[in-house]
């Protein structure tokens, strides 16, 4: 009789254990490969500090790290970046905020 409720206390632990296993298989699987963004909004900034096709560079990848951000092309040339984003996860002060954190000053058109 102790060996049958041992069996089902190990066997509950196991069935236990290994549904933490797959959740947290779930979250990390969520986490690495994110739900596409869609976006719904796109605007230009007008962007100044930038000197060099780094800043430029840099600024791109800032912008298209931040949650909700689909696409973000930044013009040393044109001294802007167009930001495709969806507006229900990142709003235009989130953006600004990217601009300035990445050393530049932003304003949207």
């Amino acid at each position: 009789m102790e060996n049958a409720k041992m069996k089902k206390i190990l066997l509950g632990g196991a069935a236990f254990v290994a549904g933490l296993a797959l959740a947290g298989g779930l979250v990390w699987w969520r986490h690495a490969h994110p739900a596409p963004v869609v976006a719904n909004s796109t605007v230009t900034l007008d962007v100044t500090g930038m000197h060099c096709d780094g800043c430029a560079s840099g600024l791109t990848s800032e912008l298209r790290r931040l949650g909700g951000v689909a696409s973000a092309e930044v013009s040393l040339t044109n001294k802007s970046a167009v930001v495709s984003f969806d507006s229900n996860r990142v709003a235009m002060a989130g953006l600004l905020k990217a601009v300035s954190e990445a050393g530049f000053e932003g304003k949207a058109r």
